[in-house]
């Protein structure tokens, strides 16, 4: 008896000669902002020089996270978002 698993995996861009291939630390949380339908947030950058942008993923609390990343451009620290159910608890 023998357990099978399949998975699809993407190799990582072009890594500078320093061979550093450790993500980026995580952001610094500013502030938290809700609204009726949204969720303002704001964060710090980590200061690693190979950051190239941040991902942001949202689901409502204990669903699973299935949509895409948006991604925010490094140096931006800010996101609104929008299309949310009132009165609901999310994960970000």
């Amino acid at each position: 008896n023998y357990s099978a698993a399949r998975t699809t995996v993407g190799t990582a861009d072009v890594q500078p000669v320093s061979g550093d291939i450790a993500p980026p630390g995580p952001v610094t949380v500013g502030t938290i902002a809700p609204g009726v339908d949204t969720v303002s947030l704001t964060w710090q950058d980590p200061a690693d020089g190979d950051l190239s942008g941040i991902g942001l993923q949202w689901a409502a609390e204990g669903q699973e996270m299935t949509a895409d990343p948006i991604r925010v451009s490094k140096g931006v620290g800010k996101y609104a978002i929008a299309g949310l159910s009132p009165s609901k608890s999310y994960e970000v």
